[in-house]
């Protein structure tokens, strides 16, 4: 993922606030040592049209200069006016409908308007519609979800073949749930972990059913959850945690492909 967030510090701040003046500057004060992907993905989201920037706690000039006084402090400074503080939830949705309030209509590399820009961001192309309940059998449809894809996935084993059928059902709306509320940040799908041991076992994950993991084909890296298989706990323990950095993946060599059933007589 590229990286347009300035490290900021009291060196390099008058530059900075010196370049495209026009722009409002974004400031996130925090302890992490490097930047994450969630706010990596929002300097992408609004390249050319703010200018973002991480200030350490340790420069203790810039933290004084704005009376953080708690990590992570978000700031929208505009010129000389009084910077904005955001005092939402830290999730990429309610981050990027805060900064798109702050955001002048976006310009090309050029300083140009871009044709057919306006105050609000670009809406993305939506993806065909997808029946996340459908099982993947095949290494065709797991690359059409999976692969060369801007968002990483999240892949859920399952054994409907000795799972109770009521329950089955009832975590597929789960993920149905789920993938609704996290399609602009995840793609969802899910697998027979019987019919898919080796990838089971290539990962690591346990044989107990339902299990989920996170699979990035472009980093190549997965992040396996462990936790409670409710969709508070999914949520936060594993999808906000997982954007926000706050899990670190595994890297793998190579990608197992999905077993597909011969025909048999």
């Amino acid at each position: 993922m590229p990286n347009f967030v300035t490290t900021l510090s009291s060196k390099n701040s008058e530059d900075f606030f010196a370049k495209e003046p026009e722009l409002p500057k974004v400031l996130l004060f925090s302890t992490k040592k490097e930047t994450t992907p969630l706010y990596k993905a929002l300097a992408i989201d609004y390249h050319y049209q703010l200018n973002l920037a991480e200030v350490r706690d340790t420069e203790k000039a810039l933290v004084e200069k704005y009376g953080v006084d708690k990590f992570p402090t978000l700031l929208v400074v505009k010129g000389s006016e009084e910077s904005i503080k955001y005092t939402g939830e830290l999730k990429h949705d309610a981050l990027f409908s805060f900064l798109k309030k702050h955001a002048p209509a976006k310009k090309g590399p050029a300083g140009k308007p871009e044709k057919g820009t306006t105050q609000e961001a670009p809406k993305q192309p939506e993806e065909p519609p997808r029946d996340v309940k459908e099982e993947v059998k095949d290494q065709q449809t797991f690359e059409s979800i999976c692969y060369n894809k801007a968002k990483s996935c999240i892949i859920t084993f399952m054994d409907p073949t000795n799972s109770d059928p009521e329950e089955h059902t009832k975590f597929l709306q789960l993920l149905e749930k789920l993938a609704q509320k996290n399609k602009d940040r995840f793609n969802f799908l899910w697998m027979d972990g019987l019919k898919q041991a080796d990838m089971v076992d290539y990962y690591r994950l346990s044989n107990v059913f339902p299990n989920m993991m996170l699979f990035n084909q472009k980093k190549m890296a997965y992040i396996p959850y462990i936790g409670g298989l409710d969709e508070e706990s999914i949520t936060k323990d594993f999808l906000d945690r997982a954007l926000s950095g706050g899990l670190r993946p595994s890297p793998i060599k190579q990608i197992p492909t999905v077993s597909t059933p011969k025909d048999e007589l």
